[in-house]
């Protein structure tokens, strides 16, 4: 019997562990939907590798995240430069969050909690749709995740393995510093002046490396440096502001839109955060140092976030600590009716995390207008022409395509000033857009709208249409 009961525990651990990599790597061209900041965020690396010409969107991330150009540029050496293999970068990213999850929990507390943990943030809303996008976050969180166990590791050269972690996080996305403070909590309980000194100093160097990182990116182009960086720190937050300075400033306005986009966009991590707050109060969790730490990684970054200009997916990574508060929580309790309220609450987020992720999916092998014009082109012969297209076709082609929205422009210096000459010099056969986004665009710029109505039509789809150019 008792066999047979090891047996079924093991059976379900590993269809646990098998649903959860499911999760992350299938299907993962279909959902979720292909969207304009997935191209954003890798078309500067793209072509660099494939057309030697970094800039020829007029895209200069690489000194907001060098350490993700850097990352990304390697990655379109050995795969296909598309968003779709940067979305198979984060997925495994997500993986190896999980495995740090694991030993930061084992670590702590015991292996039955560590694998709660990890089947909760695995399965989560958030977690999921955060690894199949090719964005930042995905990196946000296992940087975080490194970072927290080196700095809770007792070995020799801990400051400085923890300096560097620190560097490599803020190199891949600054505002990850909110991360920062938390880690200084251990030498604050332990009375260890020495300790807290050499923390501090461990902090400070991860933070200067970073800036040395970004001041030598810099040098490459100083002017695309200052334009990039001015343009990210004018973003002010939205509505009318207490207090004020070019990104950040305290807006009634920003925290209640944070507050309901959690809610709704990712209830997941509304309800798990919650209830661990509440718990973290009531158990008197601040004894365990840990969990002390946990709320300030999580009150920290929606704090942090709040004030500033954000967008929707930089919450994501919070739900890293508010999964490990949770589970901080588990193992503290006692009474058996605490301990299955408590996976009871957990089950539930995985269960409507999994119902939600499965609509999704319905609905995008529904109609996925961007997947559609992507197909489309992709069976076109381009002859060595190249074509115009929205950034989500742009991106995930690894046809020669200049991304055109109200984001970015394909601008050059050389480049002819008008459509008309900008088609023909550059031998733009295609032009296609989707029409939620960038057709607006094309309305309110008569010469453009003039130059497509005199091109013709070829093919269209729901939500895109594809034009053939004149001159090519």
């Amino acid at each position: 019997m008792t066999l047979v009961t090891t047996g079924m525990r093991w059976l379900a651990l590993v269809l646990l562990l098998g649903v959860v990599l499911v999760s992350r790597f299938y299907d993962i061209q279909t959902y979720p939907l292909l969207g304009p900041d997935e191209g954003l965020w890798n078309l500067e690396a793209r072509n660099a590798v494939l057309f030697s010409d970094r800039g020829m969107n007029n895209v200069h991330q690489v000194f907001a995240g060098p350490l993700h150009f850097g990352i990304t540029w390697c990655l379109f050496h050995l795969v296909p430069a598309t968003c779709f293999s940067v979305r198979l970068m984060g997925g495994m990213l997500g993986v190896g969050s999980l495995i740090l999850m694991w030993i930061i929990l084992k670590r702590h507390y015991d292996r039955r909690t560590a694998l709660w943990g990890i089947v909760l943030a695995g399965l989560s809303f958030t977690m999921i749709i955060i690894n199949r996008r090719a964005y930042l976050e995905n990196g946000v969180i296992f940087f975080s995740l490194l970072t927290m166990m080196v700095s809770t590791t007792r070995m020799r050269w801990q400051n400085t393995a923890m300096a560097l972690c620190i560097a490599l996080l803020l190199s891949y996305k600054s505002n990850a510093i909110y991360l920062l403070p938390c880690l200084l909590l251990p030498s604050l309980t332990r009375e260890r002046r020495k300790e807290l000194f050499s923390r501090l100093i461990a902090v400070g160097c991860g933070v200067a490396g970073a800036l040395l990182v970004i001041f030598l990116v810099s040098r490459v182009s100083p002017e695309q440096f200052i334009t990039t960086y001015r343009h990210e720190l004018s973003k002010g937050p939205p509505g009318w502001s207490v207090v004020s300075f070019g990104r950040f400033g305290l807006s009634p306005q920003s925290f209640l839109e944070m507050a309901r986009y959690i809610c709704v966009a990712h209830s997941d991590l509304a309800i798990v955060a919650f209830v661990a707050l509440l718990l973290f109060v009531f158990m008197r969790l601040w004894r365990d140092m840990f969990a002390l730490q946990m709320v300030v990684w999580l009150v920290g970054g929606i704090v942090f976030l709040g004030v500033q200009w954000w967008h929707g997916q930089y919450v994501a990574p919070l739900i890293i600590p508010a999964v490990l508060l949770f589970a901080a929580a588990v193992a503290r309790l006692r009474l058996p009716w605490q301990v299955w309220g408590l996976r009871t609450v957990a089950a539930l987020v995985i269960l409507l995390s999994v119902v939600r992720v499965s609509a999704g999916w319905v609905s995008m092998r529904r109609s996925n207008p961007p997947l559609a014009a992507l197909h489309w082109l992709n069976k076109q012969a381009l002859d060595g022409r190249t074509f115009l297209a929205c950034p989500q076709v742009a991106a995930g082609t690894e046809a020669k395509g200049y991304a055109i929205s109200p984001i970015f422009l394909p601008t050059r210096t050389y480049a002819p000033p008008t459509m008309e000459m900008f088609v023909r010099h550059q031998q733009v056969r295609y032009i296609i857009y989707d029409q939620w986004e960038t057709e607006p665009h094309f309305r309110e710029n008569a010469e453009m709208a003039a130059y497509l109505r005199a091109c013709s039509r070829v093919a269209e789809g729901e939500g895109w249409v594809a034009y053939r150019t004149r001159e090519n």
